[in-house]
């Protein structure tokens, strides 16, 4: 992100604004099935969250489930 800019595609199904974008992984030139993911929540302005990231070669998704468990142990374990 930079200005403001939220990068990757929104999810849907989640009460909080998570998104998913596509990185580059150079250790591996299978193309787009090579790149890693990174699941992201936007907390604030100023508060990034990392929920989860996995290269799409390993893991070909990962279920909403663990998205949603991953924010809701970060929330609890600051007390937000």
């Amino acid at each position: 992100m930079s200005d403001g800019e939220i990068v990757g595609g929104r999810l849907k199904g989640f009460d909080y604004e998570v998104y998913k974008v596509r990185v580059k992984n150079s250790d591996n030139q299978k193309g787009a099935s090579g790149r890693y993911r990174v699941i992201y929540y936007v907390k604030t302005s100023d508060l990034v969250i990392l929920c989860n990231i996995y290269s799409k070669s390993d893991c070909e998704s990962i279920d909403d489930s663990l998205i949603e468990k991953s924010i809701q142990e970060y929330l609890e374990e600051n007390n937000l």
